[in-house]
């Protein structure tokens, strides 16, 4: 589970295995969000107060950048994390 809210994502790390499938639930607490991992092609909204359920396999291991696609204010550049494929 991860929550989204101005400006970032808790937890900002994901740590899983190569090979497993993943399934995020991501709640915005305040207002619209995006979720963006370009290697897995992910890119989703989540709406205020809404979960957005995201699954995947883990096929490529390494460090990957996800961030937040919607600007949410002044601190929506930092609104980034790591997703570490093992």
């Amino acid at each position: 589970s991860i929550i989204a809210k101005q400006w970032g994502f808790e937890p900002s790390v994901i740590e899983v295995n190569a090979g497993d499938r993943v399934l995020l639930h991501i709640k915005s607490m305040d207002t619209t969000h995006g979720m963006f991992i370009k290697e897995f092609k992910i890119s989703k909204i989540i709406s205020p107060e809404q979960t957005v359920d995201i699954e995947f396999i883990a096929d490529k291991k390494g460090e990957f950048d996800f961030f937040c696609t919607i600007p949410c204010g002044a601190g929506h550049d930092d609104m980034n994390g790591v997703l570490i494929v093992k």
